[in-house]
C-alpha cells in the first residue's frame, strides 16, 4: 500500500509512522508537509490513498481537500486532532472516504479504514464507467443504486449515524401519458428529478429506480430528519408547481423509513417498508379525492 500523509507536524509524522510499523504490512509511505508539495507527490508517484490533515500551512480547512479533488481522482481519509463530529460528517458529505481522530489511532485499526477507503473509491469509480446511470434523468438508475447502496449501509453503521431511506412515487404518471403522450411524461419526470435534486445535498444518492419510481439515501442529521424532508421535499414541490405552466400539478407520493444502526436491516427490507408506507399515503390521497369529488 502508497500511501500520501499530506501533515506538517513533525511530531504527528513520528507518531504515524510507528503506528504503522507496528502492524508488519508492507507500506510505502511518502510525507508531504504542506499541500502544494502533496499535489505535486500525486502527480508523479503512484499514489493508493491519501492521508489528510486539514490545518496545513498553505491550505485552508476543506479548501484542501477540494484542491486533491480537483488534481486528482484518489481515495481521502482526513486525519485530525479534533474529535469533530459536524467536520466528520461534513468532510465524508464532501467526498473523503472517511475521518479518523490522531489520539484514536492504531495500527490495525487505521490499515482497515484505508483499505475501505480504497475499496469504496474503486466502486464509486467503477461505477461512473459502467451503465449506471438513467439516461432520461441523470440520476442513478437501479442498478447503480443497488452497487452502491449497501456499501452506504456499511459507512453509516461504522460512523454509526442514522440514514433516511426515501421512496417517492409520481402521481398520476400514466394519466399524464395517456392525455398529453409520453414526451410530455418525460418532461413531467425531469422537473421531478430537479425538485429531488433542490431537495436534496450533493452528497446524498438519489436514484431513478423504475418507470414513475424515485430513492433518496439521506444522511440523517438535525436539518435532515423524516420531519424537515417531508416539508422541505413539499414546499419544493409546491414551488415548482408555482413556477411550471403545465396542465396538470406535480405530485407525489413518498415513505420515508429510517436505518437505524443499532438494529440493523438490509437495503431490500428497508425498500420494502418505505413502499408500504408510499402506498398508505397514496391511497389516502385517492380516497381523500374520491370524497371531495362525491
Amino acid at each position: 500500500m502508497r500511501i500520501l500523509y499530506i501533515e506538517d507536524n513533525a511530531e504527528d509524522v513520528v507518531i504515524l509512522k510507528k503506528t504503522l510499523k507496528e502492524t508488519g504490512e508492507r507500506i510505502n509511505l511518502f510525507i508531504a508537509e504542506t499541500l502544494s508539495s502533496g499535489i505535486e507527490y500525486i502527480k508523479k508517484e503512484d499514489i493508493d490513498v491519501i492521508l489528510l490533515d486539514l490545518s496545513l500551512p498553505d491550505g485552508n480547512g476543506m479548501e484542501s481537500l477540494y484542491k486533491i479533488q480537483h488534481n486528482a481522482s484518489l481515495p481521502i481519509v482526513i486525519i485530525s486532532g479534533l474529535d469533530n463530529e459536524e467536520i466528520a460528517i461534513h468532510a465524508v458529505h464532501e467526498g473523503a472516504q472517511d475521518y479518523i481522530v490522531k489520539e484514536e489511532l492504531n495500527g490495525k485499526f487505521l490499515l482497515h479504514i484505508l483499505r475501505y477507503a480504497i475499496e469504496r473509491h474503486g466502486l464509486l469509480q467503477k461505477l461512473r464507467s459502467l451503465s449506471l446511470i438513467d439516461e432520461l434523468t441523470g440520476l442513478y438508475n437501479r442498478r447503480g443504486f443497488m452497487h452502491i447502496a449497501e456499501h452506504q449501509l456499511k459507512l453509516v453503521q461504522r460512523l454509526k449515524k442514522k440514514m433516511l431511506l426515501v421512496f417517492a412515487d409520481v402521481d398520476g404518471l400514466e394519466h399524464i401519458n395517456k392525455t398529453w403522450g409520453h414526451k410530455e411524461g418525460d418532461l413531467a419526470l425531469l422537473d421531478i428529478a430537479k425538485v429531488l435534486r433542490e431537495t436534496f445535498r450533493y452528497e446524498d444518492i438519489i436514484v431513478k429506480l423504475k418507470g414513475d419510481e424515485f430513492v433518496a439515501l439521506v444522511l440523517e442529521t438535525s436539518d435532515y430528519n423524516t420531519e424537515t424532508t417531508t416539508t422541505r421535499l413539499q414546499q419544493n414541490l409546491d414551488a415548482a408547481n408555482e413556477k411550471g405552466h403545465r396542465k396538470y400539478l406535480l405530485s407525489l407520493s413518498f415513505g420515508i423509513v429510517v436505518f437505524d444502526p443499532e438494529e440493523p436491516c438490509s437495503i431490500d427490507k428497508l425498500l420494502e417498508r418505505a413502499d408500504k408506507l408510499m402506498v398508505k399515503q397514496k391511497f389516502e390521497k385517492n380516497n381523500h379525492n374520491s370524497k371531495i369529488k362525491n
